[in-house]
């Protein structure tokens, strides 16, 4: 019985640890044949008998994280890609709420991404600082700004910054700045910032939509835990 619940990995490794040479693989190159098939397993989502349950839900808690950190910097088409992969890849039920709730709010990041490019185009807000994840720009005009990046003025130069460059913090001052503070957008901004573990923002946009008919859905997101 305890044989039967060995997965593949587990033999395989015992195979390498045999005391005896004869118990062995002959080769590295057969070890690794036999490790490609456990992690094609992974990648296809089958990984029943390969590994331990806890290596399969670490994996699929890693592709979970993955899709968070590109939703917080708001590459939000490769998170609506790879949610669309994760869909495809696993039948459990558990897995397709998580992805169905994650396409929800990916599509409320991507509107309010739509209405924050527009509010910063028509306004070009000029910043005494612009807070990035590694450095800061002091004396900052936004010149144009696209979904994937701004295009900002920095010391009579045209500097390119990714969404994603930008700390998490500057991210919910610009949209304060253009004063997108519609219901959809403190949904979003809620998302945004229980996501980047931004706590007390994350409570004050959901308390902001209190008595609005996002007040449930604003609840959920705070609900929610990290995968």
């Amino acid at each position: 019985r305890l044989l039967a619940r060995v997965t593949r990995l587990e033999v395989i490794c015992m195979r390498c640890l045999a005391k005896e040479p004869r118990n062995r693989y002959a080769s590295a190159r057969d070890v690794a044949v036999e490790l490609e098939t456990v992690l094609a397993g992974l990648d296809t989502g089958d990984a029943m008998g390969l590994v331990p349950a806890t290596v399969a839900e670490a994996q699929r808690g890693a592709e979970f994280r993955r899709i968070d950190e590109e939703m917080t910097g708001l590459h939000l088409e490769a998170a609506i890609d790879a949610t669309d992969s994760l869909d495809r890849k696993y039948a459990d039920t558990s897995v397709k709420a998580w992805v169905a709730d994650r396409r929800g709010r990916l599509q409320a990041l991507n509107a309010f991404r739509g209405r924050l490019v527009q509010r910063i185009n028509e306004r070009r807000p000029i910043l005494d600082k612009l807070l990035l994840v590694d450095c800061a720009l002091e004396g900052v005009e936004v010149l144009k700004a696209l979904p994937e990046k701004l295009l900002v003025l920095h010391q009579n130069q045209a500097v390119e910054v990714a969404w994603g460059q930008l700390s998490h913090p500057q991210l919910l001052a610009l949209a304060e700045l253009v004063q997108l503070n519609d219901p959809a957008d403190r949904l979003a901004l809620c998302i945004y910032s229980h996501h980047s573990r931004l706590v007390e923002p994350a409570l004050h946009y959901a308390d902001l939509l209190r008595g609005t008919p996002l007040e449930v859905a604003a609840r959920q997101v705070m609900k929610s835990k990290d995968p």
